[in-house]
């Protein structure tokens, strides 16, 4: 994953370039390896990536054998299938990054949250309807 943020307002000051060599900077260098390994944010950053990565890579091993194994479905549905979570990972990305953007980090956050709990709510509820499938066809899962 990929974070690009684009400066606001007011953020960059644009300098001439016969006037580059006068500026010096002054600002923030960034942390040193001591100082990140302390950082909280860091850990949670790390670790939360960790899992995220985990969770897809375990999808992009399994998902294709599950869905022509024990669904029937055919190799090429399959394919496309993971070209679609391909593509909508792309989109979903960039979409979550310009609203990042429109609207801050911390409101990004709580309306990201919103769509995660919608999303695992209809994953249930999908699940639920299988299992009642299931068991209409007298097959155990």
């Amino acid at each position: 994953m990929i974070f690009v943020r684009l400066p606001k307002v007011g953020e960059v000051e644009v300098v001439e370039e016969n006037e580059a060599e006068e500026v010096q900077t002054s600002g923030f260098d960034g942390l040193g390896a001591k100082e990140t390994k302390q950082n909280k944010y860091f850990w949670l950053f790390s670790i939360g990536y960790a899992i995220i990565a985990v969770s897809i890579s375990a999808l992009s091993t399994q998902y294709a054998t599950y869905f022509t194994g024990e669904l029937g479905l055919s190799a090429t549905l399959v394919g496309t299938l993971g070209s679609v979570f391909a593509l909508g990972y792309v989109f979903g990305s960039t979409l979550v990054g310009m609203i990042v953007d429109k609207v801050g980090f911390g409101a990004a956050w709580i309306v990201m949250l919103g769509c995660v709990v919608v999303g695992y709510t209809l994953l249930l509820g999908s699940i639920k309807k299988v299992k009642e499938q299931y068991a209409e066809m007298e097959v155990e899962i």
